[in-house]
């Protein structure tokens, strides 16, 4: 009887294994999406400032090739020069967020480097349960149909896996039963349904 619990705590834990790691492969999945996305959005950003400064830079230079023909302004010509020195300062703002942006892009690549390791490892454990489940699920049912053949007990695994059902079938008579894991030991639903099957 012990024997058999320990195939349905096996067959629940390997199902929970499965479960688990697709859910941690969907997670890994979407945050490998969520930092490309992000390496994209760093990317578009760092040429918007680029082309931003280059713009003003060009204008700059226009306004201040029409200003040198006339000398008159000098006025205008301090004005440009401080709007000159304003951008000079915004260049040096963008290079250096540029220069933060391209760490930080290779802050996420390393994470993507290692959530694809990881993603490999998984795979490869998968694919290991997966021959291991296939290996000993055939012996674990052969196994469990033999038993069921001489005990007569059939499962029922339909409920909450609190729950241990089925019945108990004889010639003349079906004995149901059901346990809650929570409410009973191991000890006591074994002997009760040790007992249901000598009283026949």
């Amino acid at each position: 009887m012990e024997w058999v619990c320990e195939v349905e705590e096996i067959l629940v834990v390997g199902q929970s294994l499965m479960e688990e790691q697709d859910n941690y492969m969907s997670k890994n999945i979407q945050l490998f999406e969520e930092i490309k996305t992000n390496y994209l959005e760093v990317n578009r950003l760092r040429h918007l400032f680029q082309e931003q400064v280059k713009n003003d830079l060009q204008a700059l230079a226009e306004e201040h090739r029409k200003i040198k023909g006339r000398p008159d302004r000098e006025t205008e010509v301090n004005e440009m020069v401080k709007q000159e020195q304003q951008l000079c300062q915004e260049h040096k703002a963008v290079q250096k967020n540029q220069q933060e942006l391209s760490a930080k892009c290779q802050v996420l690549q390393k994470e993507k480097e290692k959530l694809l390791e990881e993603k490999e490892n998984l795979s490869e454990e998968k694919e290991r349960l997966a021959n291991e489940t296939m290996i000993s699920l055939p012996k674990r049912r052969e196994e469990l149909s033999l038993f069921n053949n001489i005990s007569r007990i059939r499962w029922d695994f339909e409920g909450s896996k609190n729950d241990v059902k089925g019945y108990i079938s004889n010639k003349t008579d079906v004995k149901p039963f059901s346990f809650d894991k929570r409410k009973c030991s191991q000890f006591f639903i074994t002997n009760s349904l040790w007992d249901s099957m000598k009283e026949d």
